[in-house]
């Protein structure tokens, strides 16, 4: 599956979703799919300038629980109004123990 990568729009890959009440197949691509999206922080542009960022700018996000990990090259995107929040694959974060709510350390380069 393509991993949405900066400045680039996500190439989706072919996915079949299967329900209930039947299949819906995407063909990927422009006709839609599934992409797996790069690990990112949404910040407000005025809370990123504040500690000296901006869109675009890579950082790293530590967790200190029980699995403790450091996420490299964590993605800064910006829009009023945003507030703070990391996201995650969910695999990635299933494995270092982490919830939605918890807290991680951002590292500035």
């Amino acid at each position: 599956m393509g991993i949405a990568e900066t400045g680039t729009d996500p190439v989706s890959q072919p996915i079949m979703i299967v329900g209930p009440k039947g299949n819906v197949y995407l063909p990927g691509g422009k006709g839609g799919g599934a992409y797996i999206a790069r690990r990112h922080i949404h910040m407000d542009p005025q809370e990123a300038l504040a500690v000296g960022l901006k869109n675009g700018d890579l950082v790293d996000a530590r967790s200190d629980g029980q699995r403790r990990i450091t996420f490299h090259d964590v993605l800064v995107r910006t829009h009023p109004g945003w507030r703070a929040e990391v996201h995650l694959d969910t695999d990635e974060a299933n494995a270092a123990g982490l919830r939605n709510g918890d807290t991680v350390t951002l590292i500035l380069r």
